[in-house]
């Protein structure tokens, strides 16, 4: 794991176990748009604690879709381990499940006011790679 992986992993934790509000995500899939469909989720994770485990998640995550809407009100989910980088999430999209399981690389990094912003990569080597973008609020 990269030093600056391990600085906003560790970032990001200090602000959840601290007194604020939730940290903001976004996860989606970047791929040949062409033939793939582009999806992802959408969420927080509440601040205030973080488990001894060091696993944070979003149990309710929104589900999206680029250029359509999912139909009804899909939800997905996402787990972070702060302590190793290893994500893992899933959401339903046209009756297929989406699964990421992979490690964050943190590829860039914003700190300061009003808030630290990281972006993360996942990748999927079997067809592209997925991108975490967090936010503090």
């Amino acid at each position: 794991m990269s030093n600056e992986t391990r600085h906003a992993l560790k970032v990001i934790r200090d602000y959840l176990a601290g007194e604020n509000e939730a940290v903001q995500y976004c996860l989606e899939f970047m791929a040949d748009l062409v033939t793939q469909g582009a999806s992802g989720i959408t969420g927080g994770i509440q601040a205030g604690s973080v488990p001894a485990n060091d696993v944070v998640s979003d149990p309710t995550a929104e589900v999206f879709e680029f250029n359509a809407s999912p139909p009804g009100s899909p939800t997905g989910s996402l787990s972070l381990n702060l302590k190793n980088g290893q994500v893992t999430a899933s959401w339903p999209i046209n009756g297929i499940s989406i699964d990421v399981l992979g490690e964050v690389r943190c590829v860039e990094s914003i700190s300061g006011p009003p808030s630290d912003r990281f972006l993360f990569v996942i990748e999927d080597p079997s067809s592209g790679f997925y991108v975490l973008s967090t936010t503090n609020i």
